[in-house]
């Protein structure tokens, strides 16, 4: 993946975290192999995020949570997006033989592979997060996220429900993006458009944007909505970009909705907590909002860091386990306690309670 984006209020943001002394693991949350015992006691991972937003601070806490019975200390850095700040951060981890397993998501997918390579050639054992598999013909453990794929079914339902109300007129897609743009959002806008074209094949694309940060975000479709284009559809590659693309719609009074049914534009977004108090309220027309779970990337990522620890996958050894995207819908009393577990015991992370009850079909 790229990153999960949002900004959350309360969840620090700093250039190095250490986070072996977070909120501790839930009985019910922890399945410790009893085979290993205390054999990686002081052992030290490495996570470097392609930044610390709520995804990245939420999934450090569960790697964290999920190592802390085997003795294993994480340590989360926060490259903040910047190419040349990870790339610091790893060669400092290379060089210093610091850590046990350096868990990490390319910030620049272009040296991506020379990263592996490098890491590899040290013999430090990796886990590449949200990436390709065999990336430049290695092997490498990966985590692996097929977001085209992913991305479809929301664009599939915004289509119908924009040909099933006549009056909206044919569809027409606003898509705000990051800027510069990466792969990973690249793919999620192929996949959004591959599923409205598999409904409505006369689909349009009337806008695509690209920001470095919400207000950005929230700037570039202000002036988009000022030229009075015609539009019914919107969504973004993440929380920062439409965040700041449904404010603007909402500024412009286009983003309401009645008895959750939306009376000018079908909203999508992420699940952050801006995200989901719009897509279970009932006079906002948010209809869905992806949840890339921190908890099952980190059970994900642990699984693999365990394997390697204990020498059961050799630092070169190729593993995939592929992780999917959950899309929540406006009927809280179900996707509400997806939210609330994959979340569970993040500081700082609140997930917004339910507003009204859902007589919807979805």
């Amino acid at each position: 993946m790229r990153r999960a984006y949002a900004a959350i209020a309360g969840i620090a943001i700093v250039a190095g975290l250490t986070l072996g002394a977070a909120a501790p693991v839930f009985a019910q949350d922890a399945t410790v192999d009893p085979s290993i015992g205390d054999s990686l006691k002081g052992k030290k991972v490495l996570v470097s995020p392609y930044w610390l937003d709520a995804f990245g601070t939420a999934n450090s806490s569960w790697i964290t949570r999920l190592l802390q019975p085997y003795g294993i200390q994480v340590d989360a850095v926060n490259p903040n997006g910047t190419a040349s700040k990870q790339q610091d951060q790893l060669s400092t981890a290379i060089a210093n033989h610091t850590y046990d397993v350096i868990v990490w998501q390319p910030v620049d997918s272009q040296t991506a592979p020379a990263n592996i390579k490098k890491i590899q050639d040290a013999k430090i054992p990796q886990v590449v997060q949200f990436a390709a598999p065999g990336v430049g013909g290695l092997n490498y453990a990966v985590a692996s996220v097929d977001w085209r794929k992913s991305f479809a079914p929301p664009g599939a339902d915004a289509a119908k429900f924009v040909l099933a109300h006549k009056e909206l007129g044919p569809v027409k897609v606003a898509w705000m993006g990051p800027y510069p743009s990466v792969q990973i959002c690249d793919d999620r806008f192929n996949g959004f458009m591959d599923g409205v074209k598999s409904v409505a094949p006369d689909a349009q694309v009337v806008f695509q944007g690209g920001a470095t940060n919400q207000e950005q975000a929230r700037s570039k479709m202000t002036d988009f909505i000022t030229r009075q284009v015609d539009f019914n559809v919107v969504a973004g590659c993440g929380a920062t970009e439409a965040n700041g693309a449904f404010a603007a719609v909402n500024a412009a009074g286009l983003g309401g909705a009645k008895d959750k049914v939306p009376e000018h534009v079908y909203m999508v977004g992420e699940a952050d907590p801006t995200g989901l108090q719009a897509l279970w309220k009932q006079d906002s027309a948010v209809m869905r909002a992806y949840l890339f779970g921190p908890k099952s990337a980190a059970e994900s990522d642990v699984k693999m860091i365990l394997g390697q620890l204990t020498g059961k996958t050799a630092y070169n050894e190729a593993v995939n386990n592929p992780i999917d995207v959950t899309w929540l819908t406006p009927d809280c009393d179900t996707s509400r306690a997806t939210a609330l577990d994959q979340f569970k015991g993040v500081e700082g992370f609140s997930v917004p309670a339910c507003t009204f009850k859902y007589a919807g079909k979805d």
